[in-house]
């Protein structure tokens, strides 16, 4: 019983020690999360990796607690049993004492009524029964004075008995209401914890997104291109004029938007596909002659029908964006229908590269 109840201290003291530990370390998630002007991308780097610290040393705190607090639960509804158990015995024993103090009483009574008669007898000496009713009235006296004897041993027995458990059921009760509290106290700092946790990796991404976008400018400024080797005769243009990144890679080129822009045709030209592709979603096929297409390929809305002749900058559809999402639009160039290196047959998207990111 007390083993239970010791236990639990002990439990509490070293959660509060944990937590303590824990709160020395928190209020660094009230600092500002912007970075300066000025900033080097090392002094992000080591920001970002303390902030990413204090979420992994938060979120170990919270799986802390809920082993604690489902090791409580348990407890808690082993007690609960417990108790019940200790309630039933508790009634039984006070409806078995109730019964004997009724008895306990009438074996008293019995006694008063039975001294009464013998009284009564021992005056009248003229009966020429009254020894004999006097000798069966004392053996009868005898007997129930030993009934009665049993009775009241039995009646101090259930009392001590049921004053027992009466304790004892009095310090589970204390001890189920501890391990409740217990319970309460910790689910508490859980949720407190939990915010704090919220709180720690929205900071840590909004600092990644700083860093991202740092990374990103310096690799815009950079990044040397190669001098466009457009085909002969043929200048493309980029699709889009507004992005916020582009990537290419030895064939088509990935442009990064998160508003709705115009997409324009990358030379004059005949559209000889518009629609959906498969699974590949909306795409636009534009044939420039000299056996070169272009293909865009993306979540767009398309202004322009298979058959319909086009002019270098003419609007063929538009993004489709969503707010606070970047989504993607693939633009490909393809000669003999072999996909090219296609940064090297744009001619802008170096200076428009400079003017977005």
């Amino acid at each position: 019983m007390y083993f239970l109840y010791n236990e639990e201290e002990t439990t509490k003291i070293y959660l509060m020690k944990s937590i303590l530990a824990l709160l020395i370390l928190l209020p660094s998630l009230n600092a500002a999360v912007t970075v300066p002007k000025g900033k080097s991308l090392k002094q992000i780097k080591e920001e970002l990796g303390k902030k990413a610290r204090i979420a992994t040393t938060i979120a170990a705190s919270i799986k802390s607690l809920e082993k604690e607090i489902g090791k409580a639960n348990n407890k808690y509804l082993e007690r609960s049993a417990a108790n019940k158990s200790l309630e039933e015995k508790a009634t039984m024993l006070k409806e078995g004492l109730e019964q004997s103090l009724v008895e306990l009483k009438h074996e008293e009574e019995m006694a008063h009524k039975l001294a009464r008669t013998f009284a009564l007898e021992s005056q009248d000496d003229e009966d020429e029964n009254a020894l004999l009713k006097r000798t069966i009235l004392k053996e009868i006296a005898r007997k129930k004075s030993a009934e009665y004897k049993a009775v009241r041993e039995r009646t101090n027995e259930l009392k001590e008995a049921f004053a027992s458990y009466e304790a004892r059921l009095s310090q589970a009760r204390n001890d189920e209401e501890s391990l409740y509290t217990l319970i309460v106290d910790l689910e508490n700092k859980k949720k407190d914890l939990s915010k704090k946790y919220i709180s720690s990796v929205e900071n840590k991404n909004e600092l990644e997104e700083t860093l991202e976008n740092a990374l990103a400018k310096r690799k815009a400024y950079k990044v040397v291109r190669k001098k466009p080797t457009t085909s002969p005769g043929l200048a493309l243009i980029a699709p889009i004029d507004s992005f916020v990144d582009y990537k290419g890679g030895k064939k088509g080129v990935t442009f990064k938007y998160d508003t709705r822009t115009p997409i324009k045709a990358s030379a004059s030209g005949k559209v000889v596909y518009s629609g959906e592709l498969a699974s590949y979603g909306k795409v636009i096929m534009i044939d420039h002659g000299e056996e070169i297409r272009s293909v865009i390929l993306g979540d767009v809305q398309i202004k322009v029908r298979k058959g319909d002749a086009v002019q270098r900058g003419q609007v063929v559809g538009y993004t489709l964006a969503e707010p606070g999402l970047k989504k993607s639009l693939y633009y490909e160039v393809r000669k003999k229908n072999v996909a090219q290196n296609t940064l090297e047959w744009l001619e802008n998207v170096g200076t428009l590269a400079k003017a977005n990111i």
